[in-house]
């Protein structure tokens, strides 16, 4: 029996079962996460290329996205109907994590949603928005923000709707994805970790400390490439053009070949930057730091 959840303000009604609370709340999409068809799905081309990650657009408008050993998707042409299938040692966790992140993704932009690749904190129930390409360490300083009190609205995937007045940030799964070192810094016990997939060592942190409803998005840090001679923290406003730029950057999912993509991406970062406050953050990488980053950040975004 299909079970309705409520993850990123969008319905999922899904086959498979989450270890998240059932939801009747109105979603701003929905989608059907069915399991796999062997009859229909059987003859899908796909590049034989052995790369970590394939995708390949159909030419009835579905999407086929596959991880090799690990499993399997294809989307509707509409982004309405998402199959899913394991097809290797994947485990169960990190088969979940793939399908409401990237998965979605996809079929969220079939339906001209874009979405932000960000981690929210919120305080005061005022969100922060931190953005930056993989690596640089938007979880971990999250991680260290929910330690000073901030509560977890989402991790990896942002997804923004407009109320009139305010950009509402969606909420998404109550979960961070740590290395163990950053976890252990900002006391995060890996006792009740969950292993992501074999060929990384982030694992999956359950966050009790985390927020069910949209929050008004106040502004967006974005976490600038480290530099060596980096030794205390700063935060520069930036001016609207680059804010813009910010934001095209942050995108949450790269893929440029779906019909009139480009416009509607420029739209709705011009719209992001126009209404939120977006800074470049710099400080220095090391763990030993990381409290102190923390404690600059949270007092500068609760000055704003």
């Amino acid at each position: 029996m299909a079970v309705r959840y409520w993850l990123y303000g969008v319905g999922l009604k899904s086959d498979f079962t989450f270890p998240y609370a059932a939801s009747k709340r109105p979603g701003i999409a929905e989608i059907r996460l069915r399991k796999w068809n062997d009859a229909f799905h059987s003859a899908l081309p796909f590049p034989p290329a052995p790369t970590f990650f394939q995708h390949s657009h159909q030419p009835d408008g579905t999407t086929h996205l596959r991880w090799p050993g690990l499993f399997e998707f294809v989307i509707g042409a509409n982004g309405k109907e998402i199959h899913a299938r394991q097809i290797g040692r994947s485990t169960l966790e990190s088969f979940h994590t793939y399908l409401l992140g990237q998965v979605v993704s996809f079929a969220l932009l079939k339906q001209r949603i874009e979405q932000l690749h960000a981690t929210v904190v919120t305080f005061d129930g005022r969100a922060l928005a931190l953005t930056g390409d993989c690596g640089r360490g938007k979880s971990t300083l999250a991680a260290a923000l929910l330690k000073r009190g901030g509560k977890l609205l989402v991790d990896d995937m942002l997804v923004l709707k407009s109320n009139g007045k305010d950009l509402l940030a969606m909420p998404g799964p109550p979960r961070l994805k740590l290395l163990p070192d950053s976890a252990k810094r900002v006391g995060m016990s890996s006792r009740n970790a969950l292993q992501m997939n074999p060929l990384v060592e982030k694992k999956i942190f359950p966050i009790c400390k985390a927020e069910a409803d949209p929050v008004p998005l106040h502004g967006m840090y974005v976490l600038a490439a480290p530099h060596p001679r980096t030794t205390r923290t700063t935060l520069r406003r930036c001016s609207p053009a680059e804010a813009c730029a910010q934001v095209i950057a942050a995108a949450y999912n790269l893929d440029m070949e779906l019909p009139g993509r480009a416009a509607r991406q420029f739209q709705w970062a011009a719209s992001i930057a126009n209404g939120v406050e977006v800074s470049m953050l710099r400080y220095r990488r090391e763990l030993s730091k990381l409290d102190e980053v923390a404690a600059t950040v949270e007092q500068s975004f609760l000055r704003g």
